[in-house]
């Protein structure tokens, strides 16, 4: 939600014309923004998961040894995953022009200034990442949950 934000704040900030290249880059803007939300989302099923799956560890790693390595990994793919997002937080750049940069500053979210072209490529790999976080969510997800079955 907060990217949401940073990233519509930014638009409204950007001195750039609307040509062809700046309504790509809203639409890009656009879908780092949707990708975030949904990954965010995950995020409370994930803890959910997380906090189901340890007495079940405790109680299975006496009985089966090799349930308890699934479990286990299940908890290890959820906290990966889980890291993976907010490594993906922590290090996004918000990319900005010039003007949006200097009356963002302050405000404590790291961000770039860049070209419209330079913002598109930016948030297009942005985008990539997300999207490859947000599948390693899923998948630990469906792990954690066949561990609960």
């Amino acid at each position: 939600m907060l990217l949401a934000l940073v990233l519509v704040w930014a638009r409204c900030h950007s001195t750039e014309s609307h040509d062809g290249t700046s309504k790509e880059l809203d639409q890009v803007r656009h879908e780092v923004a949707v990708i975030h939300d949904t990954a965010m989302a995950r995020m409370g099923r994930m803890m959910q998961l997380q906090k189901a799956l340890a007495p079940r560890l405790d109680t299975i790693a006496s009985l089966d040894a090799s349930r308890a390595q699934e479990v286990q990994d299940a908890i290890r793919q959820l906290a990966a995953a889980d890291e993976a997002m907010r490594g993906w937080m922590r290090t996004l750049r918000v990319p900005l022009t010039e003007e949006a940069a200097t009356l963002h500053q302050g405000h404590g979210m790291a961000s770039d200034t860049m070209g419209v072209a330079e913002q598109v490529k930016y948030l297009r790999e942005a985008k990539a990442n997300m999207q490859a976080i947000d599948k390693q969510m899923r998948q630990a997800i469906r792990s954690a949950e066949q561990q609960l079955d």
